[in-house]
């Protein structure tokens, strides 16, 4: 009989430069809910260890002899590394002895590695989600089973003998209250009846954004936020900054301590009908979340129940959100009927929040929406209500670890607060700014020469992409970068399905719709009822335009003539509105819908059109 294989110290060794900690440490708190700390060799994790001479020699043993897998992070600062060169010795001696079953390569760039060559496989994981590319380790490791690996049951074992003292008096404590809680009800939970969401600042509520903050369990929209009378949505409505680019809308929910309540799916739904109510979406260009605990939850089933919703949202974060569960929460169950707490148990045994997370991954448009992850670094009475790994799962940005424990984690005292003022660098860089305009030129004007210059490069060739025109012209209103590149992406990603004829007629008509309110509504923020005629005409330029280029490429076997009826004449009519050469006018003013169904003349109406888009007077 064989002798069996002694099983080696750690399952996983990461080995990568020091400029990419942030996602390498992402990846490997994902890895350790399946694996545990203790079965990965990652620096941090193991600093007191590492305290030594010889180092060099120590480490070089660790990764060739004590891993059963190496993941190399390869890229252009690997290559400058002293120790990422200690670590690519070892793996260069395992290819030689040929164990190459022990090594897997993440790309995050395309840098040149010395010993590496074209016919090695590899990952690029620059388009990948941190989750997936733990997947992907896991799944060399043979851990393919959707579920949470066997091991973190192992994991919160330990977790609980760690804390056993603590819970043990919790639990007693608990069952006192449990006794007595049927005569206190009246007293500690709210009344349903006095629950009410609404928006924090006064006015019309038609800013550009708005920012929804959802509670967590057995919180409130005043208690949640408040820090001895200064409360997080109060700071952010009144912040010179941002108060005339955002709303304020605070979610409140019934979550009593003891008493039946609402499931999270049904939550999610309350959500949904409190920001229909209030029209948050229909009101604002963009709608981000800003939750704390089980609200965190709530905001991730509403998004994948109204998929649609997602095109408005640039951003979500997360304070201690416990995406893979509390452990508390097992305890917290037992002595209460809220069914809120069923649904925050371990991620093992819990189907709500392993469907969220399958479906959240499953989800290329979410996972390509920033998402911020704030953790607590305090126990809240001696214990850690919601663990890093679980509080920063699914999250695809840089990580705030915030010193607070779980309750004050979401009450900064001032907008200097990192509990505010990380969250108010997000919010800068998902476009939230004061939109500027150059003086001089009107905005509107400016815009209209926008979309106009895009038709114009569209008609004028079907091989020359319409983006650098575009991109041109949109930076030209003085527009912060992030807006520049959200209308932009949108006006590419139409331009990409027509030329490849990958999307549907009617699909496309209603992309453009989308684009047009898109445009819309950034014409409003630059400068409100200002030259409205030169937007107008830029609008039903663009519109005209991109209707006879769907008919050219996407469904030739349909009948342009009535459709473009109403589109030609209310471009004509907008012509009336503004200043152009006599000529171009005249060609436009002459243009027939009869005559578009001859394709040669479908061709000769997009020159017009062309021209007329790059003949704007820029000085009315």
């Amino acid at each position: 009989m064989s002798q069996m294989e002694e099983p080696k110290r750690f399952r996983v060794a990461l080995s990568f430069p020091g400029e990419h900690r942030a996602r390498v440490a992402r990846i490997a708190e994902v890895l350790a809910v399946h694996l545990g700390r203790d079965k990965i060799l990652y620096d941090k994790w193991h600093a007191a260890e590492f305290n030594r001479p010889n180092l060099d020699t120590y480490l070089a043993r660790l990764y060739h002899d004590e891993s059963d897998i190496i993941v190399v992070f390869l890229c252009q600062e690997y290559n400058a590394k002293d120790w990422c060169g200690l670590e690519w010795r070892a793996c260069r001696d395992l290819l030689n002895s040929k164990e190459d079953d022990k090594l897997m390569f993440f790309r995050l760039d395309s840098a040149a590695i010395p010993g590496l060559y074209s016919i090695d496989g590899y990952q690029d994981i620059s388009t990948m989600t941190d989750a997936e590319a733990a997947s992907a380790i896991l799944g060399r490791l043979g851990d393919k089973s959707p579920k949470v690996h066997r091991h973190f049951k192992a994991m919160l074992l330990r977790e609980r003998a760690k804390a056993g003292t603590v819970v043990a008096l919790a639990l007693v404590a608990l069952a006192l209250v449990a006794v007595v809680r049927r005569a206190i009800i009246s007293i500690v939970d709210r009344s349903p009846f006095e629950i009410q969401s609404g928006y924090v600042n006064e006015g019309s509520h038609k800013k550009d954004a708005a920012v929804v903050f959802v509670h967590g369990i057995f919180g409130t929209k005043h208690d949640t936020w408040t820090n001895r009378g200064s409360t997080f949505p109060a700071l952010l409505a009144s912040d010179p900054e941002f108060e005339g680019l955002v709303d304020v809308f605070v979610f409140e929910y019934f979550t009593p301590r003891f008493g039946n309540a609402a499931s999270i799916v049904s939550l999610a739904d309350q959500l949904r009908g409190s920001l229909d109510g209030q029209r948050v979406f229909e009101d604002h260009r963009s709608v981000i979340f800003l939750s704390h605990s089980m609200g965190g939850l709530v905001v991730r089933e509403f998004l994948l129940t109204k998929r649609d919703r997602l095109a408005k949202v640039p951003m979500l974060y997360f304070y201690a959100t416990p995406t893979n569960g509390s452990e508390l929460t097992s305890i917290a169950e037992k002595v209460s009927d809220n069914p809120q707490l069923r649904g925050m148990v371990p991620l093992e045994g819990n189907d709500l929040l392993q469907s969220i997370q399958s479906n959240w991954l499953g989800w290329d448009a979410v996972k390509r929406t920033p998402s911020y992850c704030a953790y607590e670094t305090l126990p809240t009475y001696g214990i850690f209500v919601v663990s890093m790994s679980s509080a920063t799962a699914l999250c695809n940005q840089d990580l705030d670890p915030i010193a607070a424990n779980h309750i004050e984690i979401v009450k900064p005292k001032d907008r200097a607060d990192p509990r505010y003022s990380d969250f108010a660098t997000a919010l800068r860089r998902s476009g939230v700014r004061p939109p500027t305009r150059e003086n001089g030129v009107p905005s509107q004007q400016k815009m209209a020469v926008a979309v106009g210059w895009a038709v114009g490069a569209m008609g004028q060739s079907t091989t020359t992409s319409m983006r650098p025109m575009f991109d041109k012209s949109i930076e030209s209103l003085g527009l912060a970068q992030n807006d520049v590149r959200l209308l932009s992406d949108r006006f590419f990603a139409l331009e990409s399905k027509i030329r490849q004829r990958s999307v549907d007629y009617d699909v496309a008509q209603a992309d453009k719709t989308a684009l047009l309110s898109e445009v819309q509504a950034y014409s409003r923020l630059l400068s409100g009822e200002e030259h409205p005629g030169y937007m107008e005409f830029g609008l039903r330029l663009f519109d005209l335009s991109l209707t006879l280029e769907y008919w050219e490429r996407l469904g030739p076997d349909r009948n342009p003539v009535e459709a473009s009826r109403p589109l030609l004449a209310a471009l004509q009519e907008s012509l009336k509105r503004i200043r152009i050469p006599e000529g171009i006018a005249h060609e436009i003013f002459a243009m027939k819908p009869e005559s578009l169904r001859n394709a040669s003349n479908r061709e000769a109406s997009m020159q017009t059109l062309a021209k007329a888009a790059a003949a704007f007077d820029l000085n009315p």
